[in-house]
């Protein structure tokens, strides 16, 4: 009788630790993973808006792709100098920078979101007129001669930042997590996934006299534990337990 007390004891309390780290391991790893996810979206943004002109930069609303109706936050560009196919920084005779691209960043949520996710998310549209529902999209970032081609020899061919209006055809979201087939758009360079499992992205330009900065705003969810204990995909994710923001400003290289 004592034995089977001892043993029974003994498979409550495994029992019981395999459960403890069972939890540690999904906070620990969802976290990480949104985390990174955090990482290389402020990275990629910084790394770009820190090598660009204020006056050659813009945001915007991004698409809606969602039921909710809420947008997939907001995007970001900028003229690039770097010639897409050599890698150099073209300059003009002047010495001023020779702008070659529109770099282009916005969130996008796969069209093969429910097989990628094994759910659907009808999304949660907020005050503002984001959404907030669903912690699936992605960032692309794309490079993109728009108009007509320019000639890194010829400065007459500059490119020109692109406006709102031109810049919603650009907004296309990928099927899956391969973003290849969007080469295909008029005029894109290249195309990145510059990062995933990301919730909202929202940026706004500070043009406050004396400075040049953005002011992002990105959010991811750490999903695993989230899935446990929320409606991931319908409710409201902006503000809980399990959700990761990276606040950041970034100062453009030039005015």
């Amino acid at each position: 009788m004592m034995a089977l007390t001892l043993f029974s004891l003994l498979s409550l309390a495994l029992a019981q630790a395999v459960r403890e780290a069972s939890s540690i391991w999904r906070r620990s790893t969802g976290e990480s993973t949104a985390r990174l996810a955090l990482r290389r979206c402020q990275n990629r943004l910084t790394s770009d808006l820190n090598s660009a002109s204020f006056a050659a930069s813009a945001t915007g609303p991004g698409a809606v792709q969602l039921p909710s109706g809420g947008r997939n936050g907001d995007a970001v560009w900028c003229l690039s100098a770097i010639d897409p196919a050599s890698g150099l920084y073209m300059r003009k005779a002047n010495g001023n920078p020779f702008y070659q691209a529109n770099v282009l960043y916005y969130l996008a949520v796969p069209t093969q979101h429910d097989q990628l996710y094994g759910q659907s998310c009808a999304g949660f549209r907020d005050a503002a007129g984001y959404d907030q529902g669903c912690p699936h999209k992605v960032l692309i970032r794309k490079v993109i001669d728009f108009g007509s081609a320019t000639v890194p020899s010829d400065e007459s061919t500059e490119e020109a930042l692109m406006t709102q209006a031109s810049l919603v055809g650009y907004l296309t979201h990928p099927a899956s997590l391969n973003v290849s087939s969007m080469m295909s758009e008029p005029g894109v360079r290249q195309v990145q996934l510059a990062s995933t499992s990301l919730l909202c992205l929202r940026a706004t330009r500070s043009g406050v006299t004396g400075t040049r900065t953005f002011d992002l705003d990105a959010s991811s969810l750490s999903l695993l534990d989230a899935q446990r204990h929320l409606a991931v995909g319908s409710s409201d994710l902006s503000d809980t337990a399990y959700t990761n923001r990276s606040v950041f400003a970034v100062s453009t290289g030039m005015p």
